[in-house]
């Protein structure tokens, strides 16, 4: 009796386990640049990314997690889409997610003259907009936005300039 209940708590664990592990595992930044004002939209941005990827091992009794801290930046073009971290292979024994801290966006001015202008998106923003709230700032004349779009464990961090 002792061995079926022990057995039976070690199955439900793992399952609650891995249920959990599958919530968010991969994440991509997609800039959108919209026309407006008199300044053109920059034709492209750098994004770089600050997040830990998580890499959770599940062998029960003794299961584990773990961390490994990322930053990295890449270039967007307008329009277009670039993955961060991938969803891994899966696996019954492995799990994937991430914790993002930052977003910085970085891009050039469009009227001929050599200056950079940023914006970053800290921890409590990138949670904000997580849970469904689109962030706005406005920097040097330009409205940035950020917006979270689940599908399924993936999430798309959509990245909206439009210069005023």
């Amino acid at each position: 009796m002792k061995k079926n209940l022990t057995f039976l708590l070690t199955v439900l664990l793992t399952v609650v386990s891995v249920t959990g592990l599958f919530a968010q595992n991969s994440f991509s930044v997609k800039y959108v640049g919209e026309a407006g004002g008199i300044n053109p939209t920059p034709v492209s941005i750098k994004v770089e990314a600050d997040y830990d990827r998580h890499k959770h091992i599940i062998s029960p009794p003794n299961s584990s997690t773990q961390t490994t801290p990322v930053l990295e930046s890449k270039h967007i073009a307008n329009g277009g889409t670039v993955a961060y971290l991938s969803a891994p292979a899966p696996s019954p024994n492995t799990g994937q997610t991430f914790e993002l801290f930052h977003l910085k966006v970085v891009w050039n001015a469009t009227g001929g003259l050599p200056l950079a202008f940023g914006c970053t998106f800290n921890n409590a923003q990138i949670l904000a907009a997580n849970s469904g709230a689109e962030i706005e700032r406005m920097v040097s004349g330009t409205k940035v936005r950020l917006k979270a779009i689940y599908s399924g464990t993936h999430v798309l961090y959509q990245i909206t300039l439009k210069p005023l």
